[in-house]
């Protein structure tokens, strides 16, 4: 199986197909980016043009494809900035034309880091583009839409040593914490996005996905990262060979 990436350069992007490299089910990942940047695996081949009105068309070049997954936004701008027009042509206008592109081309599953609250009635521009593209993006009728709503999202790279390994270990917790998640912030890392991300990835390709349409809210981020982390660490426990056990 196959699967495109739009966002790859940014936090959430970066750690997805780190993870997606990992995934026994994924053989070819598809980066598609201005800037060729991963050079991780040889299964990972960039697809780069530095004009993002050209990117659907490597989408139908690629019709193996199975999957297309996208962390690809703006950050927050306010309602009069002069980025609105940014805020239309990036988390609308690229998402949801290089999706259409990829429904056409036989991709099945969809997968969306969207924000918190999105809506599209809300007088928010951030928040109603974000609402607008996940009503769209329903409409298109893939067989599986999953839409991941985040809020606070920290950093946590793997292999790092000193102040930065402290600093990620400090955030991690804190996203535990219950006080910090009754405050409503629902922080979270972008290690248990990807997480997430690649465990519905790989269940929607062998079928264990039943639902057309799936919403992850920020506050559920956390516990379906940690059971992952529990179910991960229970089949690692179990031996190769079952036969020795007696």
């Amino acid at each position: 199986m196959s699967a495109f990436i739009l966002g790859s350069t940014g936090l959430i992007g970066g750690q997805i197909v780190r993870y997606l490299a990992n995934s026994p089910t994924y053989k070819t990942l598809y980066p598609i980016t201005r800037r060729d940047d991963f050079r991780l695996d040889s299964r990972i081949t960039n697809l780069v043009d530095k004009n993002p009105d050209n990117w659907p068309d490597f989408i139908s070049s690629h019709p193996e494809v199975t999957t297309l997954i996208s962390a690809l936004g703006t950050r927050e701008v306010s309602r009069n900035s002069r980025k609105a027009k940014v805020l239309n042509k990036v988390d609308y206008g690229i998402n949801y034309s290089i999706a259409r592109v990829a429904k056409e081309n036989g991709v099945k599953t969809l997968i969306l880091i969207s924000r918190e609250n999105a809506n599209p009635y809300s007088l928010s521009d951030f928040v109603r583009t974000k609402g607008e593209l996940e009503r769209d993006l329903k409409n298109l009728g893939f067989e599986h839409t999953v839409i991941i709503r985040v809020r606070m999202v920290f950093p946590r790279k793997e292999g790092q040593i000193g102040w930065q390994n402290t600093l990620g270990e400090w955030l991690s917790r804190m996203s535990r914490n219950p006080l910090v998640l009754r405050s409503g912030n629902y922080p979270c890392m972008d290690v248990d996005v990807a997480r997430i991300v690649v465990d519905f990835a790989e269940k929607a390709e062998s079928g264990q996905l039943e639902n057309r349409v799936t919403v992850v809210e920020p506050w559920e981020i956390v516990d379906m990262a940690d059971q992952l982390i529990d179910t991960a660490e229970k089949l690692a426990d179990i031996p190769e060979d079952l036969s020795s056990i007696s």
